[in-house]
């Protein structure tokens, strides 16, 4: 019978180290009378009996196996603590990037004991990533349980310590992962950071990347998940949408019979509320990007005509609901148009001859196109990024962020 001593200590797949020093690793060997009597005559096998009631002084495999890594565990602990308390280490600053994984070391540390010591990076968020799930699941499945138990709870006295402890786990479980998702929310506004300013080869990125950071481009909201894109950049209200088309061509538009072949930046069809029994959508929003410190429009080229145009479009083309069929998008229907850009003095220019009025805090401009039911926002980037900041300021406070 053999059995890998490191499925049960995983701390043995590296080499133990003596206090000389010299690399060792261990090879432990069971003997006894009860054994003999049960190996087969060619000595290649045991025999082991289920013990039940009729055969009670039956000893079974698994009860061998475990107390003979018991008594390995005993007598190599000072020299296997030291390779689980590195790993524990490794585990921990993993963690400290991943928030999502803080509680696996407070509810699963058996489990976490078993990781190998020599995993890293992607194996090792794999690892956790079982774990975590495995959490969650326990987690659920614990508050199924408490649920079905409590019939009525009149004041908090009646809600137990068994329950109030539950309740905190509930908690932490899913404050780790929405830890995890601000963590994900400083990193991007990094990066958009780090996009606008000029590389060392003197140019500023393309208007592709900043569009790709906030939302895939060539992708519709029926294509990725909620966590894949990064609306809440500009306006957290554009994640709740009906249909989303990033960078399609409006006769691929599934909400509209337009043919044209312009192609909005992001075009976003909002429903109407649950509780409004119309099908019309409540809104339709536009949303254009420019390479950062562009400052060579044209009247050709100008991005208030240009979302202006889009929205002629969508009006003088029929509006299709989820199944294809066509909606009159009712009047008053309100369109919004953001344009996302630097305020090069060429975009002021073109913002002041339009009629826009300029934010107090002269980082954009804005106007309401009355025949058109047209609210246009002009934005720059850095005033995108600044007030995008401060509604999350609070979540980066209590994971304590750096905000720069």
């Amino acid at each position: 019978m053999n059995d890998k001593l490191t499925d049960f200590i995983p701390e043995l797949k590296q080499p133990l180290t003596d206090d000389e020093g010299e690399k060792f690793s261990l090879a432990v060997y069971v003997s006894s009378d009860y054994l003999d009597d049960k190996v087969n005559e060619e000595r290649t096998e045991i025999s082991f009996s289920k013990a039940d009631e009729f055969f009670p002084d039956e000893i079974e495999k698994i009860e061998v196996s475990e107390k003979a890594v018991a008594i390995v565990r005993e007598i190599y602990q000072k020299y296997i603590s030291v390779i689980e308390q590195d790993r524990l280490e490794n585990i921990r600053k993993f963690v400290s990037r991943h928030p999502r994984y803080r509680y696996s070391e407070k509810y699963k540390l058996k489990e976490l004991k078993k990781i190998s010591s020599n995993l890293g990076g992607k194996k090792l968020e794999i690892e956790l990533f079982k774990l975590q799930n495995e959490l969650e699941r326990d987690v659920k499945r614990e508050a199924n349980k408490m649920l079905e138990s409590i019939k009525e709870i009149d004041h908090k006295a009646a809600f137990d310590k068994t329950h109030t402890d539950l309740y905190n786990k509930i908690v932490e479980v899913g404050n780790s992962k929405l830890a995890e998702y601000v963590v994900h929310r400083s990193y991007i506004l990094k990066h958009l950071n780090k996009h606008l300013k000029k590389s060392k080869n003197d140019k500023y990125s393309k208007e592709e990347i900043i569009h790709n950071l906030i939302f895939p481009v060539k992708k519709t909201s029926d294509e990725i998940q909620l966590e894949e894109h990064n609306l809440w950049v500009i306006d957290e209200r554009l994640a709740f949408h009906d249909y989303l088309a990033s960078d399609i061509p409006f006769t691929s538009n599934k909400r509209t019979e337009s043919t044209s072949l312009k192609r909005p930046d992001l075009v976003v069809f909002n429903k109407a509320h649950l509780l409004n029994e119309s099908d019309n959508y409540s809104s339709i929003v536009i949303v254009e990007f420019k390479k950062p410190m562009r400052d060579d429009y044209s009247e050709i080229d100008n991005p208030i005509t240009q979302v202006l145009n889009y929205v002629i479009e969508i009006q003088e083309n029929n509006a299709l609901d989820a199944n294809g069929r066509p909606i009159s998008v009712r009047k008053g229907t309100p369109y919004y148009a953001y344009i996302i850009s630097d305020l090069t003095s060429k975009l002021r220019t073109l913002a002041k001859k339009a009629g826009f009025t300029a934010h107090p805090d002269n980082q954009g401009f804005f106007s309401y196109n009355s025949n058109f039911e047209l609210y246009t926002e002009i934005i720059s980037f850095d005033k995108m990024v600044k007030d995008s900041k401060k509604r999350n300021q609070i979540l980066f406070d209590k994971l304590n962020l750096p905000t720069q």
